[in-house]
């Protein structure tokens, strides 16, 4: 009897060339694209969870309330709190800190006459490896950074200093932009595939020289707020009792500590195992996902799929009268339902078997592409083998579940004597279904072109919103150690002599680098309880001017570095307004702050329009700006005559060279670094964008068979239409209109379902676009012309049809 079902359905297949092909093509795509948004889900899913009880380890937050503002919420402590705690509660059973050193975004190392540039460089307590799991292939990781001065390097870095040599036991000497420290090598990792929120090319040692004495003397609770900590907990501990116990322990070390300095501090515990997609703070150790990201591509997924399975179950049953024959001949000669329903699973599960075959085909074509798109190196290896077998086989299932059962109801439930007749009870009901299925994919066609329209709307007002300064021809020249930054006056006088440079000074904190420094001001007749939360950025004469910023009231800094450095500063407009100041008022005013029994006065002398120091994502925040007399600084910017500046920077190596021969030069142009901090939310938007045109391609695909279908049972209706003199534009109209009522009816109530979404998607953004209801007019009219060219197309056809041959019986 299988043997004879197959048959059956082999012949169906080949009898119905095009809804077949039609049918499985949609399937194939859509399974396809399930699948590879699957492995790109399960891939940002899968950080941090190979090591070793990964589900007891977490890293402790600071939540700040009072005077501190702009950082609310931050992923840092203070330097003694993470084995504080450990001695003191007995539910922890390890702990571990990671620095990355503030302003810090490259470390020089040197080896012989080797010198480079390298990012990510940590340092780390030695119990680090003991809570997180690396794979070293030299060293041992347990003692790896037991000592002061000892460092650990990857396998890449390791390569490319050393070639083939082994490392273990070679010196280095390393500037994290302090003076240079020789550091042994202890350890080398392999970085493999696991995948972690640490992003680390080298960590050194917590006891070594330089930060690592820094960060061991301080022994503030309270302050000082750059550490990252991590615990983990005893198996079986409770984590809301453990922050409890972990407050009260704070409260007893730092309760008199951040009184005085007028604001209050709790910690919380993060799971380590959320830190990649749930970390929505304005710095962290690597740039991590985000949670919402995959909700969206989540959904996208399983849209795709559904349109998918609905263009199967729409062409099926639309060819569900052809054989209302065969199911009444096969119930006269005694088939029960039960054999029937089986019997048309079995048709359509070789279908979506056959596409799904296909759809591994083309995985293996995308894949490729879409490693480009997302910057991953996702391939069927490891656990993303088992993974994609895994989703294989359950996409089948839910795909074939989906796809057939309706259709194997439907069909299976016809009466013989109506069928025999001629006659068939589906009609009505069917065409209802069919039509509802019809207003559900439109639904989410118009849902994701909406989608898309806001998500590239947002990235362009990103993009093109008004900074409050002009990035553009600027080169960056980063100082990062004390000996080159000694050289600024010098380096400054030499640029200074090329024609084409325009403007030269310094910053410490570049737009779009986070600014570290910060303390709490207030003004005369307040106090610390009242103060607010101020980022400090330390800049040279001239550069207000040469970044264009507007002064709103009183003046800049002049060159005059002994009378501008006595505590002069200038600063932005939201600090003013949270002053309670008016632009004009603030001039002269003295702001205070109070540091370990001194006050410390400052003069304002200018306000500065606000300005986007970081991406739309944040908020402005007060921001200070000191003009010391010391004449270092972390960054030169350049502002040269050309936009493109290629030719200087070749220029500006060789008077680098010159000066600072033992140091490598680099350079980055500052109106590409701003908009490289938009590159994750275009590369998720090309996601979105990719997989919407696919999804609109497979809703295309259904609607093109569903009208071919509709032609073919109104072919006579055409014919005596033409007979009493219908043209073809009336005829095509005549078609084209029930579709045409679908997608409006779809369009309906696709807006205010896409509204919420959207508005909610946007609460993402600091700064955010409008949601104009043109962009719902835009999606409609999209879907609007999906339709006529899927449906007219059909539609011409049968209308230019011979009515002598549409009418003829025989």
């Amino acid at each position: 009897m299988i043997r004879n079902y197959l048959k059956i359905a082999l012949r169906n297949q080949v009898k119905n060339k095009l809804y077949t092909s039609i049918n499985v093509l949609g399937l194939s795509i859509g399974v396809a694209c399930c699948l590879v948004l699957s492995l790109y889900i399960q891939d940002e899913l899968g950080y941090d969870k190979h090591h070793d009880r990964y589900e007891d380890v977490y890293r402790l937050t600071s939540r700040f309330s009072g005077s501190i503002t702009g950082f609310d919420h931050i992923p840092t402590t203070s330097p003694p709190i993470a084995f504080g705690l450990k001695s003191e509660l007995a539910e922890i059973e390890e702990a571990t800190r990671l620095v990355n050193p503030p302003s810090i975004s490259a470390n020089l190392i040197k080896y012989g006459d080797l010198a480079l540039y390298e990012t990510d460089g940590l340092l780390a307590d030695s119990s680090f490896f003991n809570i997180f799991k690396y794979d070293f292939i030299e060293g041992d990781a347990s003692k790896a950074l037991t000592k002061p001065n000892t460092v650990v390097l990857s396998e890449t870095l390791a390569r490319k200093i050393f070639g083939e040599e082994p490392a273990l036991n070679k010196v280095l000497s390393i500037s994290n932009g302090t003076d240079p420290f020789d550091y042994e090598i202890t350890g080398v990792f392999r970085e493999g595939e696991k995948k972690s929120h640490i992003k680390a090319n080298f960590f050194t040692s917590m006891t070594s020289s330089g930060w690592g004495e820094y960060i061991n003397s301080i022994e503030s609770w309270a302050a000082q707020n750059f550490i990252f900590s991590y615990v983990k907990l005893m198996p079986g501990t409770e984590p809301q009792a453990t922050e409890a116990d972990i407050n009260r322990v704070l409260v007893k070390y730092g309760a008199e500590q951040m009184a005085a300095l007028g604001f209050e501090k709790t910690m919380e515990l993060q799971p380590v195992a959320d830190i990649h997609l749930k970390s929505n703070f304005n710095f962290d150790v690597a740039t991590n996902g985000s949670i919402m990201y995959i909700y969206v591509i989540s959904s996208i997924a399983i849209l795709i799929l559904a349109l998918a399975c609905i263009n199967f179950m729409n062409l099926a049953t639309a060819k569900a009268a052809k054989r209302s024959n065969e199911v009444g001949v096969r119930k006269v000669l005694g088939a029960q339902k039960k054999s029937l329903i089986w019997q048309f699973i079995g048709e359509s599960m070789l279908t979506v078997l056959f596409a799904v075959a296909i759809s591994v085909l083309l995985t293996e074509i995308i894949l490729p592409y879409f490693n480009s798109l997302t910057g991953k190196q996702i391939s069927f290896d490891g656990d993303h083998l088992l993974f994609f077998i895994g989703s294989l086989v359950a996409i089948t299932i839910v795909t074939g579940i989906l796809s057939s059962l309706y259709p194997a109801f439907y069909l299976s439930s016809f009466q013989p004597a109506s069928t025999l007749k001629g006659k068939s009870s589906a009609g009505h009901s069917l065409g209802n279904i069919r039509k509802t299925l019809v207003v559900f994919q439109f639904i989410i066609a118009i849902a994701l072109v909406s989608g898309v329209i806001v998500i590239n709307k947002q990235i362009k007002y990103m993009q093109a919103v008004e900074l409050g300064f002009d990035p553009s021809a600027k080169i960056v020249i980063p100082l990062r150690n004390p000996g080159v930054r000694e050289q600024y006056t010098t380096l400054r006088n030499e640029i200074s002599k090329i024609a084409e440079v325009q403007n030269i000074s310094a910053v410490d904190y570049v737009p779009g680098q986070m600014i570290i420094s910060d303390f709490n001001l207030y003004p005369s007749g307040s106090n610390m309880d009242q103060a607010v939360h101020f980022k400090i950025n330390r800049i040279d004469h001239g550069y207000l001017e040469m970044m264009k910023h507007k002064l709103l009231s009183g003046r800049t800094f002049t060159d005059n570095r002994a009378a501008e450095g006595q505590n002069k500063i200038i600063i932005n407009k939201s600090a003013v307004q949270r002053l309670g100041f008016d632009i004009n008022s603030i001039i002269g005013e003295q702001l205070h702050t109070d540091w370990e029994n001194e006050i410390r006065t400052f003069e304002v002398i200018g306000v500065i329009d606000d300005y986007h120091h970081m991406s739309m994502h944040e908020s402005i925040t007060p921001v200070m700006f000191e003009y010391l007399e010391d004449p270092t600084y972390d960054h030169i910017i350049v502002e040269t005559a050309l936009e493109n500046g290629t030719d200087i920077a070749d220029r500006l190596k060789s008077i680098w060279k010159k000066e600072i021969s033992d140091t490598p030069f680099e350079h980055s142009f500052l109106s590409q670094s701003i908009v490289n901090q938009y590159e994750e939310d275009k590369r998720v938007a090309q996601i979105i964008s990719s997989f919407t045109l696919i999804a609109i391609l497979i809703s295309c695909l259904g609607l093109y068979g569903l009208s071919m279908y509709v032609a073919e049972r109104r072919i006579k209706e055409i014919g005596i239409r033409k007979v009493m003199g219908a043209d073809v534009s009336e005829i095509v109209a005549l078609v084209s209109k029930d579709f045409a009522k679908l997608v409006m009816l779809a369009f309906l109530l696709s807006v205010p379902l896409s509204f919420f979404a959207l508005k909610e998607w946007l609460n993402g953004f600091a700064y955010k676009t409008s949601i104009d209801w043109f962009i719902f007019i835009q999606a409609g009219v999209i879907a609007f012309l999906i339709t006529i060219l899927a449906v007219g197309y059909q539609s011409l056809r049968a209308a230019k049809v011979n009515p002598v041959e549409s009418l003829r019986y025989e």
